[in-house]
């Protein structure tokens, strides 16, 4: 390695910056197919975990195993944007993954020794 290199993430580009409508016809390349269909799933994985968490929020009668469900359903939505992201931004999913392993790490609950 060189004075002069650089890192080989940052020299790839996509090999073709085409459009979704060209002349007036749709045309869709297989990363763009890949990312509406991730985004819709991301969309829906936190439609259905909202409705979930709302749910268990409106009927919190069992304050100890609800609360570690709620931080559970958390999960989809940081798992499913961060996907989601990662699959647009590719360069830097390092930080989206950081981000849910963060959340992950710190929404565990703490066990009492006795």
């Amino acid at each position: 390695m060189g004075a002069n290199s650089t890192c080989p993430v940052h020299e790839l580009k996509p090999a073709n910056n085409a459009t979704i409508i060209n002349d007036g016809a749709v045309t869709l390349q297989i990363h763009q197919v890949g990312f509406i269909v991730s985004g819709a799933c991301a969309f829906f994985a936190t439609v259905v975990s909202a409705w979930l968490v709302a749910r268990h929020l409106s009927f919190y009668t069992n304050r100890k195993v609800q609360r570690h469900i709620v931080r559970i359903l958390f999960l989809v939505p940081i798992y499913a944007c961060g996907s989601w992201l990662s699959y647009f931004f590719w360069t830097s999913a390092l930080y989206f993954q950081l981000a849910r392993d963060c959340y992950e790490a710190v929404r565990r609950p703490r066990v009492k020794r006795d």
